[in-house]
C-alpha cells in the first residue's frame, strides 16, 4: 500500500510539474507577444510622426511656392475668383453651374501653375 501511495504522489507531482511548466510557457509566450506588440506600436508611432513631419514640411514648401506663384497678377486674380466661387457639394442645377464656373477657373489656373501640389496650396489659400 505504501508503494502505491508513493507512486500516486510521484505521479501527481509529475503531473503538477507538467501543468506548472505548461502555465509558465504560456505566460512567457503571452509576455513575449505583448512585448512584440508594444515594440511594433512604438515603431509605427515613430513612423507616423516622421510621416506627419514630412507632410508638414512639404505643405510649408508648397505654400511658399504658392506665395511665389501669387506674385503673378493673373494668378492672384484667379485666386480672388476662386474665393468668390467655392465648390458646392450638391446636385442642384445652381450648384452644378457654380461648380462648372469653378472648373473653368481651375483650368485657367492650370495654365499658369502646372504643379498640382502648388495648385493645391493655392486652393487651400482660397478656402
Amino acid at each position: 500500500m505504501e508503494l502505491f501511495i508513493n507512486a500516486l504522489v510521484i505521479t501527481f507531482g509529475v503531473l503538477s510539474a507538467v501543468v506548472v511548466m505548461w502555465l509558465l510557457f504560456n505566460a512567457a509566450r503571452t509576455a513575449f507577444a505583448v512585448w512584440t506588440l508594444n515594440q511594433e506600436e512604438k515603431v509605427m508611432r515613430e513612423r507616423r510622426d516622421r510621416i506627419r513631419e514630412n507632410r508638414a514640411r512639404a505643405k510649408e514648401h508648397f505654400h511658399g511656392l504658392a506665395l511665389e506663384a501669387l506674385q503673378n497678377s493673373d494668378v492672384k486674380d484667379i485666386l480672388e475668383a476662386l474665393k468668390v466661387v467655392p465648390y458646392v457639394d450638391k446636385a442642384t442645377k445652381d450648384a452644378k453651374k457654380q461648380n462648372y464656373e469653378r472648373q473653368k477657373l481651375q483650368a485657367c489656373l492650370r495654365m499658369y501653375v502646372p504643379d498640382a501640389n502648388v495648385r493645391g496650396a493655392i486652393y487651400d489659400i482660397a478656402a
